[in-house]
């Protein structure tokens, strides 16, 4: 059996090259990203966690403001969380109890039966709690 080394290595370096672009576009996929406007975020800060039933399901993106008087909160969930926010979704804000010093963003679906909000959805300040 005569081996061709040449074509072995191209099929080689073929393959290597397509699972580095896999895992590359896997790894740049877009985050499940969320705003939420309000008047005032009491601290929240980029990289505060998003809380839902206890459990971490995100983090604060950033916070921006919008006019004097509103600011834009940016939220990323985790890709396993996918579908779980609804548009009839509340958000608060509380002290961290497992981290000092930090803020956290707690969401909670008020009507189950709403549809899923998309990423890319705008929750608006009358849905604060």
């Amino acid at each position: 059996m005569k081996i061709n080394l040449r074509r072995n290595t191209y099929m080689l370096s073929a393959g290597a090259i397509g699972l580095v672009l896999v895992f590359m576009a896997l790894g740049c996929a877009k985050p499940l990203e969320y705003s939420i406007t309000m008047g005032n975020p009491n601290g929240l800060q980029s990289g505060d966690r998003v809380i839902m039933n206890d459990v971490a399901i995100g983090a604060v993106a950033a916070v921006e403001l919008e006019s004097p008087s509103e600011v834009v909160v940016k939220i990323h969930l985790d890709k396993q969380y996918s579908g779980f926010l609804k548009t009839s979704a509340v958000f608060t804000w509380e002290d961290d109890n497992d981290i000092a010093d930090r803020r956290c963003l707690v969401c909670k679906n008020c009507d189950e039966m709403s549809p899923v909000a998309e990423p890319g959805y705008i929750f608006k300040g009358s849905n604060l709690l």
